[in-house]
């Protein structure tokens, strides 16, 4: 139940998810998911594991790269949508894209919604995309309960503007 989750702290650390990235996360937010195309942050209670496996978060960040896309950034943040969907039935996108501003490069956001796997509530996702220097995807998603989505967008607001990116 979210009630046992701890709201997100004030105080921020620094993370390096890949070799080419560093973020601030905040401080309460742990890696519980991860390997070399996308990790997952996030608090104590906020997700749920089993057997040393992810199944699902309901408070949290995750980072992730997918293959080089073909079209434009919003056409491929269509199809990673698409692909999100195939194991989200319920998930909607709620918005158009605007534009976002990701490490200095230009990217899009859009809000998403789901109803969690994890609560049967309905949840908030927020996702920015923009490219990486070899064409990947860079793809950042929050995710957090509806009802608290006010706090939480701040707080991915705030993840996503400390991004930075080193890949040449």
């Amino acid at each position: 139940t979210s009630a046992s989750v701890p709201p997100p702290s004030s105080q921020y650390r620094s993370s390096s998810p890949f070799s080419f990235m560093r973020v601030s996360l905040p401080a309460n937010w742990s890696e519980v998911s991860g390997d070399d195309t996308g990790i997952t942050y996030a608090p104590e209670g906020g997700y749920r594991a089993s057997s040393g496996r992810l199944e699902g978060v309901t408070h949290g960040f995750q980072i992730g790269v997918s293959k080089t896309g073909n079209g434009s950034l919003q056409q491929d943040t269509d199809q990673l949508v698409a692909a999100f969907a195939q194991s989200n039935p319920q998930l909607r996108r709620q918005e158009g894209y605007s534009r976002e501003t990701v490490a200095g490069r230009a990217g899009v956001r859009t809000t998403l919604t789901n109803q969690s796997d994890i609560t049967g509530q309905p949840e908030e996702i927020s996702l920015a995309t923009t490219r990486l220097n070899d064409g990947r995807l860079l793809y950042l998603v929050g995710v957090a309960p509806q009802r608290d989505a006010g706090t939480y967008n701040d707080v991915f607001r705030r993840v996503r503007q400390s991004i930075q990116l080193s890949d040449q």
